[in-house]
Parts: C-alpha cells; structure tokens; sequence
C-alpha cells in the first residue's frame, strides 16, 4: 500500500493460481531493491521467509536449508542498506544473514 492507503499489489496465491502462498505471515520487510520479505509460519514449531521480487513472483524461500537445527522458527526479519536480510530465528536464537538473492552469509 502506499502511505495515502492505496494498493499496489495483493498476494495471496503461487503461480498456479490455487495454491495459497502464506499459511500464517506474522512479519513484514522491505529493502531497497523493492522486495518484500515475509515471514510464514507453517505450524507452531516451523517456518520459512518467502521473499516476493517486486513484481510480485516469488523470489526465494528461506528455510534454514543446510543448518542443522532440528526446528526452524523465524520470528523477525530487517533488511540493511546493502539489501541484506537479518532474520532471527526463535528454536535456536540466532541471526541468520542472507544475500538479497537468498545465500546464506552467516
């Protein structure tokens, strides 16, 4: 929306037009390249970080892939001015830094 209340763009299904793409969104960012990063609890004890180009597709998804946590529960996400994504992660009190195109940084 923009700060006058108009919509931009409405995101609710993948690309196949069925498919809901949140279960639970709880947290919102945007960086400065326009993408928006979403928090989307699936369950109580599970989660993922969906970012959306600004066009609206999806971009990636962020699952801890490769960490080895038993669970991954993202509870806030920030970007810096370099576009980075700060998400910090409830199960196993972390920051998890990524790149503006999902690498894991550290």
């Amino acid at each position: 929306m923009t700060l006058t209340g108009k919509v931009l763009h409405t995101y609710e299904f993948r690309e196949d037009g069925k498919t809901r793409l949140f279960t639970w969104p709880t947290r919102t960012a945007e960086n400065k390249n326009k993408d928006v990063c979403i928090i989307n609890w699936l369950s109580g004890e599970s989660g993922e970080l969906v970012v959306l180009h600004k066009d609206g597709q999806a971009k990636f998804t962020y699952r801890g892939d490769g960490l080895e946590y038993e669970r991954f529960i993202p509870y806030d996400v920030e970007c810096d001015v370099k576009c980075r994504i700060l998400l910090t992660e409830h199960y196993s009190r972390a920051i998890h830094i990524l790149s503006s195109d999902g690498m894991y940084l550290c």
